[in-house]
């Protein structure tokens, strides 16, 4: 029978203490011992800043602490999991499992922003907020339960076999960005790619963009994508077809 701390005893007499507990608790799939941790994992910093005198834990330290025990996890299951790949194509994998964007679609889809408070005043499903209390969520779990809960957490709503062997398949897809440079020097085509990044509005990287270009600036195909690889591969591709229904 689990320990529970005496504040999460108490907490569970209230309404919206017991509403919260069993929302946690069916999202990380067992019985939280200290509830406080998962509560100061959905408040964000704007909501603090606001409140100076309440002394209310946000979720910055549980963040940082997440985002580093998520890059482990993953990266330990992508070593296990593809024996044979090399170590560039593990990082990229890796960096789709626990991009941004995607972390923000799980913490939609998990219903967490429900339960987050933040004053920021745009809707906070356009910014990092949700999904950086994933990661602050992934911390909650591995202080109150270890590093073998909250691996199974990720197992479940991350780095899911189904989304590893997705990721793998387009990561290690055919080079289109090769193939448009074949094109291009049998055709007397001087393209040049053009890859930037995108950040969010707190300065964070969000994607890149990349365009394939003429000389005379005028774009060929455009792509994006979480990293710079899967950008150029999917203007590549565009490029590509663009030509082929050239020849039509």
């Amino acid at each position: 029978m689990a320990l529970f701390k005496f504040e999460t005893i108490i907490k569970l007499f209230s309404r919206k203490g017991r509403k919260f507990y069993f929302f946690v608790s069916h999202t990380v799939n067992y019985h939280p011992r200290d509830i406080s941790l998962f509560e100061a994992a959905f408040v964000h910093r704007s909501y603090t800043q606001k409140r100076p005198l309440k002394n209310i834990a946000n979720n910055e330290r549980l963040e940082y602490l997440g985002d580093a025990i998520l890059g482990a996890i993953v990266a330990s299951v992508l070593y296990d999991k593809f024996p044979n790949a090399q170590e560039g194509s593990l990082t990229s994998i890796r960096s789709v499992l626990v991009s941004r964007k995607r972390l923000n679609q799980i913490a939609i889809r998990l219903n967490l922003c429900e339960h987050i408070l933040s004053s920021e005043p745009n809707n906070i499903t356009n910014t990092h907020i949700p999904g950086d209390v994933v990661e602050a969520i992934i911390a909650a779990i591995f202080i109150d339960k270890g590093f073998n809960e909250a691996k199974r957490f990720v197992a479940r709503h991350i780095a899911t076999d189904e989304e590893i062997s997705h990721t793998f398949n387009l990561e290690t897809a055919h080079n289109y960005k090769s193939d448009i440079m074949i094109w291009a020097q049998r055709n007397k085509q001087n393209i040049q790619f053009v890859t930037t990044p995108v950040t969010d509005d707190d300065g964070r990287l969000s994607h890149f963009e990349s365009q394939i270009t003429l000389p005379d600036g005028s774009v060929v195909a455009s792509g994006s994508g979480h990293n710079k690889i899967i950008a150029e591969q999917q203007a590549a591709k565009l490029a590509l077809e663009n030509v082929e229904n050239a020849k039509c």
